[in-house]
């Protein structure tokens, strides 16, 4: 948590998943293999060879504005070990939670863990010192979760790949600021 009392502190919230399979659609899309992301994901199109920048993914979560704060990103393993991200993202300053793929390899439970932990650490933020929550998630299901800390007083921030980006929770947040115009940056190795 920030060591300066009276600076904002930031408190992220990364669907890894999202982040990366989104990434790799609007991969797709550059590469040409479909005319643009939404088409990607409509079709089931990514570019496998994307990786996310984990170091600049994480610098854009905290503005330079705010203290420090903390950034946890939730994601699945079918595999021990199979989390190939894992080590990345960990260098680059998150927290990584991770859950097991269920017998069908599909993803569970990443959702209602990265909720529980934003409602849990609300005793932790203060609405006064104008703490921000940043979701990094372009998912309807957290607009629920949205607004229960919005009725805590709490500012929340939404950023997600721009087709990726359901409308519901583009418009409960206080504030959308989409990753695409940061796709370089954010692709590891360019």
């Amino acid at each position: 948590m920030s060591k300066n009392k009276s600076l904002p502190v930031v408190f992220c919230y990364v669907d890894g998943s999202n982040v990366f399979v989104a990434g790799m659609q609007c991969a797709a899309a550059r590469r040409g293999l479909a005319p643009s992301a939404h088409q990607a994901g409509a079709r089931g199109l990514v570019d496998p060879s994307w990786r996310c920048n984990f170091r600049t993914l994480y610098g854009l979560l905290f503005p330079p504005t705010c203290g420090e704060g903390q950034a946890v990103m939730f994601g699945s393993y079918g595999e021990p070990g199979a989390a190939v991200w894992e080590h990345s993202a960990r260098d680059a300053g998150f927290t990584v939670d991770l859950l097991r793929r269920n017998t069908h390899n599909r993803e569970k439970q990443v959702d209602s863990a990265l909720t529980t932990r934003m409602l849990t650490d609300i005793r932790y933020m203060h609405p006064e010192r104008g703490d921000i929550v940043t979701l990094v998630s372009g998912d309807s299901d957290f607009v629920r979760p949205v607004q229960a800390l919005q009725e805590e007083g709490l500012s929340v921030l939404v950023r997600s790949w721009d087709h990726a980006a359901s409308r519901e929770l583009v418009t409960v947040a206080d504030q959308y600021l989409p990753l695409d115009p940061h796709f370089d940056e954010l692709t590891y190795g360019s």
